[in-house]
């Protein structure tokens, strides 16, 4: 296969995941299923060498004002910031870490584009040239180049705690072919990987570069601290109060400009404090003490576009996917598959997604969504049969009902998806209890094996592959430590596909043991939006959140 073609099969899943983000704006009552574009019928043709880098639609230089602090909200908490090790780093990490590659929305489509990587070839299927960037300093002062790209390229696979493992399996090896530039070889052709690279690539920024020097002085202790947390980006920590917020100054030694030929950022310093109940956040951002606030209630939503001093943000491509999970091996859902059925076709998706997402929900029936690879709305699929869930729990032995425990994380969202299950549920025959938790220590729980039936989010991704992790054999997303060899096998075989098609049929068959099996389904989803102070400009879409890196603040 020629190069060009290999690499145009490389980007295929970055660039079509996202024709269909000129979509019109989601309607307040949530549709059968949310608007999607045709599904590609070939990759594009791509060049074998990365592009120029590309910045967000550009603003005049004399129109950045410089200076000042950005206020924004942080759902979730997290135990550390280190972003190899790390479930979710925050939305911090975007100005603390660079990644090798950024990306750029381009007619509708993203496409893979350089940062710490100047330029990549793909020479032939299994090997990967990258020419870094010179003159990049981490914040504790030492230099990045090839021999600490291939570190950490390493460590996000070998690490005992990596949250990459499942991403990086097919990595065989990383040489340093001179100060400025990788080779990287796969065990198997890995059509994923540049996405991979890039910040979207795992949840949590975690292809984030670190400093070697920090991450072997502080070893497991990297990222717990301010000063452990050591990045190349264009902010440092500076203080953090453990389920409070984060505060952040600028690094003074970054290498990137912005438009005004400066270096980025445009802030001197950012704070990001852990609210989980947005409706608490957008309080905050009404009284003017945050700028920024992510992922705000549908019933907000109205009032926001009509108040001039907000700019609402809606991201259809993008997107929170809350799904439900169930402990395999624990009695008796885990060992039962007719029970865990009776679950799936007891719930209402559409009603879920209206009454939970409140105008800006659409019911998910499958694990990847219409814009992915291996997508097929033909698949068979969970949908609300109460009567057929009733008949199932008496073909399991459960003629009287049982009873069932859920555990949600104590967002709101969780909690209001959490009692209309309850509910469902309880109408087929099931006893259900509703337990919330905190999110961290709902985390330890899970992957302990101790929540019977449990709600997680995760985000759909521009390649089906960077889903692998919730469902693979030890994934970092996989919140029930659920294990197939089936599913382990189905996963590789579509990560090692080169041919689109190919690639489809593999991770159709992927859905396919994900059905039959019932561990895992996912049962709404929730678009991407955020709301920010009408002063804060520079807004460009990014997963989970806005790129905090092109920010400015007009006032």
């Amino acid at each position: 296969m020629e190069r060009s073609a290999y690499l145009a099969i490389t980007l295929w899943v970055v660039l079509a995941v996202l024709a269909g983000a000129c979509a019109p704006a989601a309607p307040t009552v949530a549709p059968t299923k949310p608007p999607a574009p045709a599904a590609p019928t070939a990759a594009p043709a791509i060049p074998t060498v990365a592009p120029k880098p590309a910045a967000p639609t550009p603003t005049p230089a004399a129109k950045i004002k410089r200076g000042g602090t950005l206020r924004a909200q942080q759902q979730n908490a997290w135990r550390t910031a280190d972003p190899h090790t790390s479930e979710q780093a925050g939305v911090s990490a975007e100005l603390i870490y660079d990644a090798l590659l950024s990306y750029s929305m381009e007619g509708g489509k993203f496409t893979s584009q350089p940062w710490l990587a100047e330029s990549w070839d793909l020479p032939d299927a299994k090997t990967m040239m990258v020419k870094l960037v010179k003159g990049v300093k981490f914040h504790d002062g030492s230099e990045f180049n090839a021999e600490v790209a291939r570190w950490n390229l390493l460590r996000m696979r070998d690490h005992p705690r990596t949250r990459q493992r499942s991403q990086t399996a097919a990595l065989a090896d990383v040489t340093v072919v001179d100060p400025n530039t990788i080779k990287i070889s796969f065990k198997a052709p890995h059509p994923s990987f540049l996405s991979y690279l890039s910040p979207y690539g795992v949840g949590g920024y975690g292809s984030g570069i670190i400093s070697r020097m920090a991450g072997e002085k502080y070893g497991d202790s990297f990222g717990t601290s301010p000063e452990s947390t050591v990045g190349s980006g264009p902010m440092k920590l500076v203080s953090w109060l453990t389920d409070s917020k984060q505060e952040l100054e600028r690094f003074d030694g970054y290498w990137k400009n912005g438009v005004d030929s400066k270096p980025l950022p445009y802030f001197d310093k950012a704070s990001f404090r852990f609210i989980a109940d947005t409706s608490v956040a957008l309080l905050e951002l009404k009284s003017g003490n945050l700028d920024a606030v992510e992922r705000i209630d549908g019933r907000d939503v109205a009032p926001v576009k009509a108040n001039p001093a907000y700019t609402f943000h809606e991201v259809l491509w993008d997107g929170t996917i809350y799904s439900l999970g169930i402990t395999p091996g624990l009695e008796p859902h885990g060992t039962n598959v007719k029970l865990r059925q009776a679950l799936h076709y007891a719930i209402d998706r559409p009603a879920v997604a209206k009454v939970v997402g409140e105008g800006i929900g659409y019911p998910a029936y499958y694990w990847w969504d219409e814009t992915s690879v291996g997508y097929n709305a033909a698949l068979p699929k969970y949908d609300y049969q109460p009567e057929k869930a009733k008949q199932l729990l008496r073909e399991a032995g459960y003629a009287n009902g049982l009873d069932l425990n859920i555990t949600a994380v104590a967002r709101p969202q969780d909690e209001r998806m959490s009692q209309m299950l309850k509910q469902m549920w309880d109408t087929v025959g099931f006893r259900t209890t509703i337990e919330s938790m905190e999110r961290l220590a709902w985390q330890e729980r899970a992957l302990a094996q101790r929540l019977q039936t449990t709600t997680f989010r995760y985000h759909y991704a521009p390649d089906a592959d960077l889903l692998s992790s919730s469902v693979t054999t030890g994934g970092s997303g996989n919140f029930v430590n659920w294990s197939s060899p089936d599913m382990d096998k189905c996963m590789e075989e579509g990560r090692s596909a080169l041919d689109v098609k190919t690639r489809q049929a593999v991770y159709e068959r992927c859905q396919g043991i994900l059905f039959e099996t019932a561990i895992y389904a996912p049962i709404w989803k929730w678009t991407r939006n955020d709301v920010v102070a009408s002063y804060v400009k520079g807004w460009e879409p990014n997963y989970e959140g806005p790129r905090y890196k092109w920010l400015w603040l007009d006032r």
